[in-house]
């Protein structure tokens, strides 16, 4: 079954080749239940933008605007520990260039 992202075929392939851990099937679920959420705030949002029959039910834009910051923080937090992920469980899989990659990418995220 795919997730929200279409990664989930993936990610299991990545991380269920080998006989099953515990921590892999965490991870999974982790990863698994920050999507759902993302989703969930996605909609939420979008559903906040639809017109509305009656204009003093409509957000104010400050509303809005934390509300997008909630999703963008969401869908950066989900793919820092996709990231990790991949890196710590399919760390024998990776070529030193994907290591790279995904070793620059989660430094470039650190928060200040």
């Amino acid at each position: 079954m795919r997730d929200a992202y279409g990664s989930g075929p993936l990610l299991e392939a990545i991380f269920q080749r080998e006989p099953p851990q515990t921590l892999n099937a965490a991870v999974l679920a982790h990863i698994r239940a920050r999507h759902a959420v993302d989703a969930a705030n996605a909609e939420n949002l979008i559903a906040a933008r639809e017109p509305s029959p009656n204009e003093q039910y409509r957000l104010p834009p400050e509303t809005l605007g934390y509300m997008l910051r909630g999703v963008f923080d969401g869908w950066r937090r989900a793919m820092d520990f996709t990231e990790l992920a991949i890196l710590t469980l399919g760390d024998r899989r990776l070529t030193p260039q994907a290591r790279e990659l995904l070793i620059a990418s989660l430094e470039r995220n650190v928060p200040a």
